[in-house]
């Protein structure tokens, strides 16, 4: 379920679960940050880059099963004289979401922001691995 929300929104779609795919497309937003979402048994990881950007300018929230990382790029004081032939770094504003399964424990979830890498751990809930279930 997870990589089809991913892929889904990676082109500009709308999320398996019938959300837009925030962050899929440029509309109003400066950019779209790259995101690596890795699962295991226990945890899921998620890890966006984000050169440049002050953690204080970055905002991580997990919210009806759906975790959003968003914020704001500033280039302040880089107006220059002349003209600028190329500009192909992002500015503006950013938002991405990506849907967590049922067993994500968002009680426990834990960020922290590293040479220009957020990373995000959510845990999986230890009952949510499965159970056998006895007919009676």
């Amino acid at each position: 379920m997870l990589s089809d929300f991913i892929d889904t929104a990676n082109r500009g779609g709308t999320t398996g679960v019938g959300m837009p795919a925030v962050g899929a497309g440029m509309g109003e937003m400066g950019f779209v940050p790259r995101i690596d979402v890795h699962e295991t048994d226990k945890d899921i990881e998620v890890r966006c880059d984000l050169p440049g950007i002050p953690k204080d300018n970055v905002k991580v929230e997990a919210n009806q099963g759906v975790l959003t990382i968003s914020g704001e790029s500033q280039t302040e004081g880089e107006r220059r004289e002349g003209t600028m032939h190329v500009r192909e770094r992002y500015q503006g504003k950013f938002s991405r979401s990506v849907a967590l399964p049922p067993a994500a424990d968002l009680t426990n979830t834990k960020a922290a922001f590293h040479d220009g890498v957020l990373t995000v751990h959510v845990p999986k809930k230890a009952e949510a691995a499965g159970r056998r279930i006895t007919i009676s």
